[in-house]
């Protein structure tokens, strides 16, 4: 992706957000049991009665253990009601960037790096961001690249308003922080240095 392909959703996104009373968690990036659902969908039913809707992947991915997916779909019907929102479908890549660009918070509670993609872009639109505090990936986006992450173990101790919040200034930190992952010219660079190593 390009940065320039980005902007636009981002702006909308942004309109979008600001605008719009229902907040819009996604939990997870896909069906493997490493996303941890059940355990964030106890933490966010405090939620429940908010205006809220949690939105969780689960058209892909390695489901190792058996029965797993329909665990998730059964525990998030009966914790959220109609406010629960499985994603069955692959979408395409215009439709989930526009998709991603909606999206209030991102809750990526795995163990293993997975779903840097998804990170990325979320960040770029202005999206606020949790993630378990031992995993990699949150390392190098904080410690390397600056970003402002927040961490899963902490959303049980806050409002509804501490958890969506996220100040214009931190939003503009992760957009600069990432944006150069979206830059043809990095992206060139970093496959030549791949292929020459």
């Amino acid at each position: 992706f390009e940065a320039t392909n980005l902007d636009g959703a981002s702006r909308e996104a942004s309109e979008l957000k600001r605008t719009r009373q229902t907040k819009i968690i996604q939990v997870g990036n896909s069906a493997d049991p490493s996303n941890e659902h059940l355990e964030v969908f106890e933490w966010l039913q405090r939620y429940a009665s908010e205006d809220i809707e949690i939105h969780v992947p689960l058209s892909y991915g390695d489901q190792g253990v058996e029965g797993y997916r329909e665990s998730v779909l059964r525990r998030g019907i009966e914790l959220f009601g109609v406010k629960f929102k499985p994603m069955l479908t692959l979408l395409d890549a215009k439709e989930y960037n526009q998709y991603l660009a909606g999206v209030d918070v991102m809750v990526f509670n795995h163990r293993r790096q997975q779903g840097f993609g998804n990170m990325a872009i979320s960040l770029y639109m202005g999206t606020k961001m949790y993630l378990r505090s031992e995993v990699s990936t949150r390392a190098l986006l904080v410690d390397e690249m600056g970003c402002a992450i927040f961490d899963t173990r902490e959303i049980e101790k806050m409002s509804l308003g501490q958890f969506v919040d996220l100040p214009s200034d931190i939003r503009q930190k992760n957009k600069r922080a990432v944006a150069h992952l979206f830059d043809r010219t990095w992206q060139k660079q970093m496959w030549e240095k791949l292929y020459r190593e």
